[in-house]
């Protein structure tokens, strides 16, 4: 029987020499059938499985490989590999780790080991297989590649140019068109987020000189375009990417985004829903329950609203609640933990943080979702003035603040949740408003200040730092609604001062939020809110002087 199996599995290898992979899996199945516990049949066949994409096939066959030989390198390997593929990353871990260990001088085991914790998030670590592969080999371009992608998730662009500018260096006649064409999208990328948006659009075309059909290339070029404001552009390469891969969500959804910018909400709605396919969006909860996807019929229909994204986004969205509510739904509505008090004064609905496990529901739908479920337009957005109330609060804390009748209280918000993507472009220094200062009664409505305005503040005793004191959103809506303007950057304070019809300046970077769209002064979601932009990037001081004219043509002079 050996005999037979050895005879075989010299066929396989024939086959697969002559580019024949039918006849070598027909082989190894009669292989498996003569000896379900060959390796060399279950090995063989989960790779072959696995080069033509048939990941799930594959990864049964080579775990069987591992049982039968765990100390066989190219199984732990192969099968580790397979896992990634089909995204569990997880389980992945434990043969990538035996991989290196049998084979601790193998480049390759290190690099995708490597990328299997850095689609884990484990970024340092990640970065540490990498350098082991580049030990071994200086100029082993996977590596390299994969090290630059670590190196921009880790906000770390400069050492990321460095990175790919030795892979640039490589003889390109020896490199992967595809593997050459993402360094260049890299390069691009790293330039784009420091702002160097000529250096940018040079990468990226030559990425797409490289390889026309690479979709990143082309999604990430109209990300590029959609900074330097020029839309049509944009949308054309995304439509670019899309033809290349018609699955391919990134490129949808910034099409969405472009869509909604500009005030196409009919198509951008639509395509928003791409958001929940992207690979860094969070994830899509519920799927137990019926997804709502029509608001006819469902009265006495028990309904879940579940929030998605930040805080300004449940407080902006919020505005359905009640209308759906008159439709006749039982609503539960689920909202972050600082919003579930003040959120508890405002809809006739149960409003929790988290719905118990053992809850039933006819629908659910993620709170995003309802704008077009309602078929919202540019022209039909409703309850844009105050649509929120200010709570009991509100008298307590006048007796608290220090406020003043001869200046203008002030509440500022100036920089937002450091771990989110645009926080560095759209925070502004403490340090920007000094003018505003010794003019006006200066609140500071946030919980956290960075190391650097909390040295700033403390040359200003006399501005009021909110911060510790500050427990929940219902402290926030009383703070903000017994100052007479809010100033502050696209944060959730914002959406909240918009939403209880409080008079408020938005301090926006060159390119922003597609909620805000497209180089408008105003608001349609909020009628209290004037939007003051950058009219260069990183240029905020045309900003604060902006505000300082608007100050005065509310009659308070300098």
């Amino acid at each position: 029987m050996v005999d037979d199996i050895n005879i075989l599995i010299k066929k396989v290898y024939e086959n697969l020499k002559n580019k024949d992979k039918e006849e070598a899996i027909n082989i190894l199945k009669k292989v498996l059938s003569i000896n379900p516990l060959s390796f060399d049949g279950n090995h063989i066949l989960g790779v072959i499985l696995g080069s033509q994409g048939l990941h799930n096939e594959a990864k049964n066959f080579l775990k069987k490989a591992t049982e039968i030989d765990p100390l066989n390198y190219f199984a732990q390997f192969n099968y580790a590999k397979s896992l990634v593929e089909i995204g569990d990353n997880e389980e992945a871990i434990f043969y990538n780790q035996n991989a290196v260990r049998i084979d601790p001088k193998n480049k390759q085991a290190w690099v995708n080991y490597g990328i299997n914790l850095k689609n884990l998030k484990f970024y340092i670590k990640s970065l540490d297989c990498f350098e082991k592969a580049l030990d071994l080999d200086p100029n082993y371009l996977e590596a390299l590649v994969n090290k630059s992608d670590v190196l921009i998730l880790e906000k770390k662009y400069n050492e990321a140019l460095i990175t790919l500018d030795k892979a640039l260096l490589i003889n390109s006649s020896k490199i992967d068109i595809e593997l050459l064409a993402i360094i260049w999208i890299n390069r691009g990328v790293a330039f784009l987020e420091l702002n160097k948006f000529s250096e940018a659009l040079f990468s990226f075309n030559q990425a797409i000189h490289i390889n026309p059909n690479d979709h990143e290339a082309w999604s990430n070029k109209g990300v590029l375009l959609k900074n330097l404001k020029k839309n049509t552009e944009a949308e054309y390469c995304y439509d670019q990417a899309i033809k290349l891969k018609p699955d391919y969500a990134e490129a949808y959804f910034n099409k969405a985004a472009e869509k909604l910018a500009i005030g196409d909400f009919e198509n951008g709605w639509s395509l928003y829903k791409y958001r929940w396919r992207k690979k860094d969006f969070e994830k899509y909860r519920y799927l137990q329950f019926n997804e709502l996807d029509s608001i006819d019929n469902f009265k006495n229909k028990k309904i879940l609203i579940w929030y998605e994204q930040g805080m300004g986004d449940t407080i902006q969205f919020s505005r359905y609640i009640p209308k759906l509510i008159k439709l006749g739904a039982a609503i539960t509505f689920e909202v972050q933990k600082d919003l579930v008090p003040f959120f508890k004064t405002q809809f006739e609905c149960e409003i929790t943080e988290k719905i118990a496990t053992n809850q039933y529901f006819d629908y659910q739908s993620p709170l995003l979702n309802l704008p077009n479920l309602f078929k919202t337009s540019l022209n039909s957005i409703f309850s844009n003035q105050a649509y929120l109330k200010v709570n009991e609060k509100v008298t307590d804390w006048k007796k608290k603040l220090n406020l003043e009748k001869n200046k203008l209280n002030i509440g500022i918000s100036i920089s937002g949740n450091p771990n989110h993507k645009e926080n560095h472009i759209r925070s502004i220094p403490l340090e920007n408003f000094k003018s505003l200062f010794q003019k006006n009664n200066i609140y500071i409505i946030q919980k956290e200040l960075n190391f650097i305005d909390m040295d700033f503040l403390k040359k200003y005793p006399e501005i009021n730092f909110m911060g510790e004191k500050i427990i929940n959103f219902s402290d926030t809506a009383a703070i903000v609604e017994n100052m007479d303007l809010i100033i502050s950057i696209d944060t959730s304070l914002i959406h909240l001062a918009g939403a209880i019809g409080k008079k408020s300046f938005l301090l926006l970077p060159w390119v922003c939020e597609w909620r805000w769209l497209i180089d408008r002064e105003d608001s349609p979601w909020y009628e209290s809110i004037k939007i003051i932009r950058q009219k260069s990037i990183g240029d905020w001081s045309y900003v604060i002087n902006k505000i300082e004219n608007e100050i005065s043509r509310l009659g308070y002079k300098y």
